[in-house]
């Protein structure tokens, strides 16, 4: 069942939530934060939160991929140092093994520099993008993901970049929070709108979580940018699914 509230009407977002599995009053609750005319407080709150997570999690990324990485090599480098004193015949296959660690460090880079900016939407656009993140994602998060993404139209550059990342933060929250092992995305045209979902077969969420930093308020500020309307269909046991609706 579907429930609109006034602060769909403000942010362009529908939840869709059955009261009968024991989660009722999802919008309810997100509209008590809009009482007495917070809104635009919440929209700046929600926002610098929203670049703060993001910091922090690209911040994790670099402490426990690439910068271990280079203080490992450091230590590896001493090591050689010290074998070309002692025991140079050891010498190649320790350089063989650093080599391998730089390989290693060159590839988390280009995955850090790829999250940030996915330098192939230029040339392939949003359909190949989407395509292309989801291979990935089978390698890096051990889930079945599949994409049923033909051609799209024509969407400026804002809006698929901004796609793209409402769609990477979907499939980071099945994949980190929600432990579901299969993430379905799929595109589809509809009467003028561009129609992106994403559902997993993870824990769900209650209303809690749903109004939270990783639900339904995270996803609007990046669907306000672009006029995009966001449902979120939920419970606890049930996985996720989440709808963006997009004028074309």
């Amino acid at each position: 069942m579907k429930r609109k509230c006034e602060m769909s009407e403000m942010c362009g977002i529908v939840v869709a939530n059955d009261c009968s599995r024991g989660v009722p009053g999802v919008c309810a609750d997100v509209q008590a934060l809009f009482d007495g005319g917070g809104a635009e407080i919440l929209d700046t709150r929600f926002a610098i939160e929203a670049m703060e997570e993001e910091r922090r999690r690209l911040a994790r990324d670099i402490h426990d991929g690439p910068a271990q990485m280079l203080t490992n090599l450091t230590m590896r480098l001493e090591v050689v140092k010290e074998m070309l004193r002692h025991q140079p015949d050891h010498v190649l296959p320790e350089i063989l093994r650093i080599q391998e660690l730089m390989r290693n460090s060159v590839g988390e880079l280009r995955r850090l520099i790829y999250d940030l900016r996915p330098v192939e939407m230029a040339e392939i656009g949003l359909a190949g993008a989407l395509r292309a993140y989801g291979e990935r994602c089978v390698n890096l998060l051990d889930r079945n993901v599949t994409v049923d993404v033909d051609a799209l139209p024509a969407l400026s550059e804002d809006a698929s970049i901004t796609l793209y990342r409402m769609v990477q933060e979907c499939i980071t929250n099945a994949g980190k929070h929600a432990q579901a092992q299969t993430i379905s995305i799929r595109a589809e045209c509809e009467e003028g709108d561009l129609i992106l979902t994403i559902a997993d077969d993870g824990v769900g969420m209650g209303a809690g979580a749903v109004t939270g930093r990783y639900g339904l308020l995270g996803l609007q500020e990046r669907a306000k940018l672009i006029g995009a309307h966001v449902a979120i269909d939920t419970a606890p046991g049930t996985g996720t699914t989440v709808q963006i609706r997009l004028k074309v």
